[in-house]
């Protein structure tokens, strides 16, 4: 799938590869860290290792950032003060601190607003960052609007 894409960027893009690659993947149990690192990450090295020389005879070399997006979770945050009759957050809300794993690149971010009942937000692992993005930065390509914590 990577090399199919690939090929639809360098038919868009004056026969150039992208310098970097934003991947997230989503679907994975904590159980399956080791697996995502171990076979898909490198799966995703050869895919871009295997392409021919692009129009100007450069390699295809992106920077690799991927993320690890889960929602089966049982973290939830609710404001200190209640400003509706639903007790979430609001849409963009990004917690990076306190309730994180201290080990791991990660944040939650509430990316959408609930009407009804318990808001839960995703839980976004970083298992690759060549290109040295910062948590907030990953963040505002989800949700323009933010309230850190």
């Amino acid at each position: 799938m990577l090399k199919e894409r690939l090929v639809a960027y360098q038919e868009r893009n004056n026969g150039e590869y992208p310098d970097h690659i934003l991947f997230y993947r989503d679907g994975v149990s904590e159980s399956q860290y080791g697996m995502v690192t171990a076979c898909e990450i490198p799966q995703i090295q050869i895919a871009t290792d295997s392409m021919g020389p692009s129009k100007t005879n450069k390699r295809c070399v992106p920077k690799l950032t991927f993320l690890v997006v889960g929602k089966r979770h049982h973290s939830r945050f609710y404001p200190v003060t209640q400003t509706t009759g639903v007790p979430n957050f609001s849409a963009g809300t990004f917690v990076t601190t306190h309730v994180v794993a201290p080990k791991q690149f990660n944040f939650y971010l509430q990316s959408h607003d609930s009407a009804l009942g318990t808001a839960r937000p995703a839980h976004y692992v970083v298992f690759k960052n060549d290109s040295g993005y910062a948590a907030n930065k990953l963040q505002e390509v989800v949700s323009p609007s933010t309230y850190c914590f």
